[in-house]
């Protein structure tokens, strides 16, 4: 396997794995710490949207970041970050846990578009089937997984 080869991998790898904390962590857990911890749905919601808003706003400052510095050194810290927080995450004991978890795994989660999807199509004449090919590599495989964790 070529270099090239290696890095589109780990590319699609990524925005998998952004997909997949973004969506397990901040709804499927969620429905799970129902019935552990006895709140409703709608009581930890809140917990989660502080996420959601660092996945948005994050994303501005991850991209000029990558524009200053490296790309591949974004995509470092985002492996590294996104993979500590999930872990810090899913370790959490309390709701205020949960949401300092879900809002570090939206931090991390932010560096993705920006920064891999650049990455993907940097240097490319025909940009179409490497970015077809990185959005199915989030979006279907982590929606399956999610449906086969509930089925």
């Amino acid at each position: 396997m070529q270099r090239s080869q290696v890095k589109f991998l780990y590319l699609n790898l990524g925005h998998f794995l952004d997909h997949l904390f973004m969506l397990v962590f901040a709804s499927v857990a969620a429905l799970r710490l129902t019935d552990e911890w006895g709140m409703s749905y709608a009581s930890l919601v809140p917990y989660a949207t502080p996420g959601f808003i660092a996945f948005g706003v994050c994303a501005v400052l991850a991209g000029w970041i990558a524009d200053k510095w490296s790309r591949e050194g974004m995509m470092v810290i985002f492996f590294i970050g996104i993979g500590i927080s999930s872990i810090l995450t899913g370790i959490a004991d309390t709701p205020l846990q949960i949401a300092l978890g879900l809002t570090l795994i939206g931090i991390f989660a932010a560096i993705y578009h920006p920064v891999g999807l650049a990455m993907v199509v940097h240097g490319r004449t025909r940009t179409g089937i490497p970015i077809a090919v990185n959005g199915v590599s989030s979006f279907d495989n982590t929606r399956c997984l999610v449906l086969d964790f509930y089925r």
